[in-house]
């Protein structure tokens, strides 16, 4: 989000793999079709973009108005394929999941129930 939170470091303790291969991005300030789609996730929605890409994004990232949702804050729907004993650090959080960078440099979203905090 937009305040700078402390980052931390935490260990892989059960391995995930990314649902969704193919990236997707949105900056403050754009316009989603918030979908009726029932999130495994509390706190997530499903939106889609006027081009009809669709993914799920944190309630808290949204400013929403009926079915239209305005994105609060540059975001990006990577989810990081991680595995047991592999140590990241994690940068910012929403609503059960994890922004981290592990060892090579890459981020991407993690579930909080797939890691501990060190």
């Amino acid at each position: 989000m937009n305040k700078q939170e402390k980052k931390r470091i935490a260990r892989v303790i059960a391995d995930y793999e990314s649902a969704y291969p193919d990236p997707f991005f949105v900056r403050a300030g754009d316009s989603l079709i918030i979908g009726k789609k029932e999130s495994p996730w509390p706190g997530w929605l499903w939106c889609a973009n006027f081009t009809g890409e669709s993914r799920w994004l944190p309630h808290s990232y949204l400013k929403i108005e009926g079915e239209i949702g305005t994105v609060l804050y540059d975001y990006s729907a990577v989810e990081l394929t991680v595995r047991v004993d592999e140590q990241l650090t994690i940068v910012k959080e929403a609503e059960g999941w994890y922004w981290c960078v592990n060892s090579n440099g890459e981020t991407g979203w993690v579930p909080q129930e797939n890691v501990e905090i060190l």
